[in-house]
């Protein structure tokens, strides 16, 4: 009876603290969003998150864990590991030589693609080879409760996996000629870039194009032009492709860290997402960095935490090949550095322990992606303008210095935690302008998750999304807050939601463990006389009733009122 009553305690605080944090949020989004909110609401919105995040705290004291136990590699034989260590050997051998290939003159840089090529496969061949790397890490952090939990129904693991992928096409391509109204400039001067390349032009693909974009992406695109013509519904096909993608991807890194109701959770959430629809129509590069981002994360802890050398091999060349996408993918390289040294740090053996274990296989992830970088810092190494140009428009630190104040910081960074709840990207073809970013559910599960990842620090999968968290919106909080144009007076661009695409992944992973622990949570609560069959059936109608609420309200505001809303402007 103690232990019903614990966590009938346990429970209600939690509950409790949804259902205050539910009304601060819903509070916050009624308040006026060009003045000073009402402090009061942000208290209370605190209060709840708080409240719920110390229950779920709690909680996890009799709530087991959910994510897949780690089965580390076994290792390979003594030979197969000599010749992967061979491969990776000639590998890193002939991405330096296309590095010194590379360095007298950037421009004469035929020959060097292929043999870039043979390093990136020699390197994940080798990974493949070698089998494991280091030793294997023992959890997440200390005190995981782990039981043998009733497995989630692969039939309906598989069912509901594909109806969200199916769902996330749908309203991504519904409507697609009507919106976007419009085709904007960054757009049609990447299909310019590439239409070039495929009338001769030879440009560098470790070289980079308008606005400093790196010739990778603008490949990609010409390659999209050459099989499916340079025309409207390709050029939107190259977002729409990473778009999609993406949201597997989001799956199955949220089903490793919390197990499979935690992965479709945040995977639907995410094909719902007014925000990812929003960017997934409009033709450009910023579709990339989160799904490579997330993919090798996917790897990276998966290396942590069964030692297998591929893992580390595939990640670093993923993470590498991100740079060539868009300039966000520097923040996603950063977050991925910062993760690797959080988790040495919150080892329960101690980072000294922990960095003998993990040593090899962090090395392997660091070699490859500096391999697969190396054409593109060759690149900005020699012309170091190509790397800092276009971060240096659009610092806030301009704006800070004709202030003279720290005051242009401060607003962007409030106007940044008002982006999920208050006051949303006010750039027409980027949102609804004004219309907060996420709806009111997934904001509610996000700030109760920020509170749980505070109490449960030692848990290295809440510092992980933190740090994805902050640092992806970073990318916002460091750009310009006014940007002038010479069609318009200075136009405010902040919060900006395209340059901070990639702090969603974080929000729908922290919203979707939180949907799971509520639900799941349900189950060591009920009385016993209650039928198993009747118990399942009661917490499927409260999960099902819970979602259908986001696509409720995204969903009628995307094609709605963000669609008739006529905020569009092409110059920006």
């Amino acid at each position: 009876m103690s232990d019903l009553r614990l966590r009938l305690t346990d429970s209600g605080l939690t509950w409790l603290g949804l259902l205050v944090t539910a009304w601060g949020v819903m509070l916050v989004r009624g308040s006026e969003v060009l003045g000073r909110p009402h402090g009061w609401m942000w208290w209370l919105l605190a209060l709840g998150a708080g409240m719920a995040g110390w229950g779920l705290w709690r909680m996890a004291r009799w709530l087991p864990e959910a994510s897949p136990v780690a089965t580390p590699e076994n290792p390979a034989p003594d030979r197969r590991r000599r010749w992967g260590l061979l491969c990776l050997l000639a590998g890193v051998g002939i991405g330096g030589w296309g590095v010194l290939r590379l360095w007298p003159d950037i421009h004469d840089w035929q020959g060097t693609p292929l043999a870039w090529a043979a390093a990136l496969l020699l390197i994940a061949v080798g990974g493949w080879l070698l089998g494991t790397a280091g030793q294997p890490s023992r959890d997440f952090g200390p005190g995981l409760l782990r039981t043998d939990p009733q497995p989630f129904p692969r039939w309906l693991e598989l069912l509901l996996f594909s109806l969200i992928l199916l769902l996330a096409l749908g309203v991504r391509i519904y409507r697609l000629d009507e919106i976007p109204p419009a085709l904007y400039v960054d757009e049609t001067n990447a299909a310019v870039d590439a239409l070039y390349l495929l009338e001769g032009r030879q440009d560098s693909p470790f070289a980079t194009g308008w606005y400093e974009t790196p010739n990778g992406y603008i490949y990609y695109l010409a390659g999209l032009f050459k099989l499916f013509g340079a025309n409207y519904w390709t050029l939107k096909a190259a977002s729409l492709i990473p778009a999609l993608l993406t949201i597997p991807a989001v799956f199955f890194l949220g089903r490793y860290l919390y197990g499979s109701l935690a992965g479709l959770a945040a995977m639907y959430l995410l094909a719902i997402s007014r925000w990812h629809m929003t960017l997934s129509r409009w033709g450009w590069n910023e579709l990339m960095p989160p799904l490579f981002q997330t993919v090798a994360t996917f790897l990276l802890i998966r290396g942590l935490r069964e030692r297998r050398a591929l893992d580390y091999a595939a990640g670093g060349l993923i993470s590498g090949l991100m740079i060539y996408t868009y300039l966000s993918s520097r923040l996603a390289l950063l977050t991925l550095a910062l993760f690797a040294l959080y988790w040495l740090l919150a080892d329960p053996d101690g980072p000294v322990v922990a960095l003998n274990r993990h040593a090899v296989g962090l090395l392997l992830f660091a070699l490859a992606a500096l391999v697969a970088m190396a054409p593109l810092l060759t690149t900005y190494a020699t012309n170091p303008f190509l790397f800092f140009n276009r971060s240096a428009e659009i610092s806030i630190f301009n704006e800070m210095a004709q202030a003279d104040s720290w005051q242009p910081l401060r607003e962007n960074l409030w106007r940044h935690v008002q982006l999920f709840y208050q006051l949303g990207d006010p750039v027409g073809r980027q949102n609804l302008p004004g219309e907060p970013q996420t709806d009111p559910l997934t904001g509610t599960l996000l700030a109760i998750g920020l509170a749980y990842g505070l109490f449960a620090w030692r848990d290295r999968r809440r510092g992980l999304l933190w740090l994805w968290l902050v640092v992806a919106l970073a990318g916002g909080f460091l750009s310009e807050l006014h940007v002038n144009s010479p069609f318009t007076p200075a136009y405010v661009v902040s919060p900006n939601s395209y340059r901070t695409l990639s702090a969603l992944i974080a929000v729908v992973l922290i919203a979707g463990d939180l949907f799971s622990r509520l639900v799941r949570s349900l189950a060591w609560i009920v009385p016993t006389h209650i039928p198993p069959a009747a118990d399942r059936w009661a917490r499927a109608s409260i999960g099902v009733g819970l979602l259908l609420m986001p696509a409720a309200w995204e969903l009628p505001l995307y094609f709605g009122a963000q669609a008739d809303s006529g905020a569009h402007p092409l110059i920006l």
